[in-house]
């Protein structure tokens, strides 16, 4: 992946998570995330089309339970119930992943995207994916979560 693209990936979806969750979220580098997470969620969807491939969120699930009660205008974790958390989470990866893909092949392509799906990997899979060059990592107010684009296509 080129620079310009990354530059992309990592200006919008800081962008996505300050419009649609209300939390800043600030790219970070990899060296300065920890090195291990406790209860993590994993949110992935699959694309296809002019390029397919996935695009794929890691955070600890106190960060997804704070994004998802801001999504969802609640004052506390409380008053949401998990499964309603995990689909306001699920539409935050559509919604970024729709966005990016639009940035980067433009209007014209059309795509055919999954339904996202939502997972607690184990121990190992927040290491895994930090090691992974095509990882993006970023601080927010909450904690921290990593992000990753992959396609078959330089996009």
């Amino acid at each position: 992946m080129d620079n310009s693209a990354r530059h992309v990936i990592n200006d919008l979806f800081a962008d996505v998570l300050e419009q649609l969750v209300f939390i800043f979220a600030e790219p970070a580098p990899k060296a300065e995330l920890p090195t291990n997470a406790e209860s993590v969620l994993q949110v992935n969807i699959n694309f296809t089309g002019h390029m397919s491939g996935k695009l794929v969120l890691m955070s600890p699930e106190s960060v997804c339970a704070e994004m998802a009660m801001n999504m969802l205008g609640a004052n506390s974790t409380e008053e949401i119930s998990a499964a309603d958390a995990h689909e306001a989470i699920k539409e935050l990866v559509n919604i970024s992943c729709g966005q990016l893909l639009t940035a980067l092949a433009g209007n014209g392509p059309v795509f055919d995207l999954s339904p996202p799906d939502i997972s607690r990997p184990d121990s190992t899979a927040w290491m895994e994916m930090l090691n992974d060059e095509q990882t993006f990592g970023y601080f927010t107010d909450g904690g921290p979560l990593l992000l990753r684009f992959l396609t078959n296509q330089a996009a």
